[in-house]
């Protein structure tokens, strides 16, 4: 059974959609396109946390369990719909004192599962 990412953003979250396309090009311009399989809308989200180093220590943890899997996630703010997520790419960095930040990336996952 996935985790359960309960962390949010604490601010410049940003969400992207990367709709994939099959195309084919024909003569005189003429271009031919469809989805390409049945989820073929992904949701990409650009995300900071910023909290104590004892939470950026949990979340580090978190994503190097995760990485080669998915976990639960939603997004507060009332967008929220609890869909699972890979997370395969994220950086630290310190900002002062105790806090830390780490910027990640999570890309909706669309696996079975």
């Amino acid at each position: 059974m996935a985790e359960t990412f309960t962390y949010q953003p604490t601010y410049d979250a940003t969400k992207g959609v990367e709709p994939r396309l099959k195309s084919i090009k024909f003569g005189n311009g003429y271009e031919q396109t469809c989805p390409d399989g049945i989820n073929a809308i992904q949701e990409v989200w650009s995300l900071t946390f910023e909290f104590p180093d004892a939470d950026i220590i949990a979340i580090d943890d978190f994503f190097r369990r995760n990485y080669a899997t998915y976990f639960n996630w939603t997004f507060c703010k009332g967008w929220g719909v609890l869909k699972q997520y890979t997370c395969r790419s994220w950086q630290l960095s310190p900002v002062s004192g105790n806090m830390s930040k780490i910027t990640a990336t999570f890309t909706e996952w669309a696996g079975l599962v």
